[in-house]
């Protein structure tokens, strides 16, 4: 009788029964490696509060939640439309602000005209005459004022701004001048008393009216203020001396 049983190799196994793999002899097993062999560079980063992916390793704030991992809290966020101003420019030295134009031109024209009657009232002789000087003068001066402020822009290294603005206003500010003027000199006084009072009262209401509807400093407004009178002073020195030259000689 044959006996027909597989030799046995010489480990004592036969081939089926050895612990190799079947199929592909290349195949192998994966097997998670402990954390502290795997490259920190190759660990994705990622937000430890939504594990979203971070944009960069150095990223601290999360595109997703908010999540701000140094301040430790999240950042709300608003989504929308941004809106960029554009640069206005350097700031107007003459700007639209406290009673526009219209009121301080009218108010100023009432008052011109109230001082011009009292110039009237008060004068010696010819009061006609008197009332339609000071009443045409007055725009002479506010020109003057509006020459300052110019004066008092360019020495500030501002633009000017708006000519409408500076002309109501400074209108206003002539037209006070003029109405304490002309009520002093109808006070029954002494001229020095009556001189004192209507150049205080008229001064102080000036710069009273130039500081707060110009929007200035007190040293601008008193630089307005200076310069205003300055050229005041100029121009009258050179109308009385046009007077003066054009008077004729007196008779020996």
């Amino acid at each position: 009788m044959t006996d027909e049983r597989e030799p046995i190799g010489d480990e004592g196994s036969t081939p089926e029964s050895s612990d190799a793999p079947a199929g592909n002899p290349e195949q192998t097993y994966g097997v998670e490696a402990p954390d502290s062999l795997v490259d920190s560079n190759e660990i994705e980063d990622r937000c430890p509060k939504c594990g979203t992916p971070m944009p960069n390793p150095d990223a601290v704030v999360c595109m997703k939640c908010g999540y701000d991992q140094v301040q430790n809290k999240v950042i709300s966020t608003k989504v929308g439309t941004v809106e960029v101003v554009a640069d206005a420019g350097p700031t107007m030295f003459v700007k639209p602000g406290r009673l526009g134009w219209k009121a301080p031109a009218i108010i100023g024209g009432v008052l011109i005209v109230a001082a011009a009657v009292l110039a009237g009232m008060h004068a010696p002789h010819r009061p006609i005459s008197h009332g339609v000087a000071t009443f045409l003068f007055a725009p002479v001066f506010t020109g003057i004022g509006v020459a300052a402020v110019l004066l008092t822009a360019l020495l500030m290294e501002e633009p000017f701004g708006r000519l409408e603005h500076a002309a109501g206003r400074m209108l206003m500010a002539v037209g006070l001048v003029e109405l304490s003027w002309h009520i002093a000199w109808n006070l029954e006084l002494a001229n020095p008393l009556r001189f004192l009072i209507g150049a205080s009262i008229g001064v102080g209401a000036y710069f009273l009216v130039v500081w707060w509807t110009f929007s200035l400093t007190r040293t601008v407004a008193l630089m307005v203020s200076v310069i205003h009178l300055t050229l005041w002073a100029i121009f009258m020195g050179l109308l009385s001396m046009h007077a003066w030259l054009a008077a004729p000689p007196a008779a020996s």
